[in-house]
């Protein structure tokens, strides 16, 4: 798959200890025939996965909107932080990165 020359914006995740984060997302397009996934990764470079979050599509026309899903539990063995994406899968095969920027679970939040 090739990467698109999308340039995204920061947006921090930051996942409550013991909760379920679930932030909403409106993208500038029609989602129709497209996919979405948002990752945790070690990097920007992406070369080692943290873990997969789960993408709930709301709405798809006239303009994409997902819910990003982070359980507590998928991350409680997780040390330190990283850096999650959130991209989004063309018919064509490219790819295109929307959303990136610091993730981590805050341990002092109950």
């Amino acid at each position: 798959m090739t990467e698109a020359t999308v340039i995204p914006p920061i947006y921090e995740l930051v996942i409550p200890q013991r909760a379920t984060l679930r932030e909403t997302f409106e993208l500038p397009f029609d989602g129709q025939g497209k996919t979405v996934e948002a990752q945790i990764w070690t990097s920007y470079e992406r070369t080692r996965l943290i873990c997969d979050l789960q993408v709930e599509v709301i709405q798809q026309s006239p303009t994409l909107i997902v819910d990003v899903i982070a359980n507590w539990e998928d991350l409680a063995g997780v040390s330190g932080s990283g850096v999650w994406d959130l991209a989004v899968n063309n018919a064509d095969g490219t790819r295109d990165h929307w959303l990136k920027g610091p993730a981590y679970v805050d341990r002092r939040a109950t």
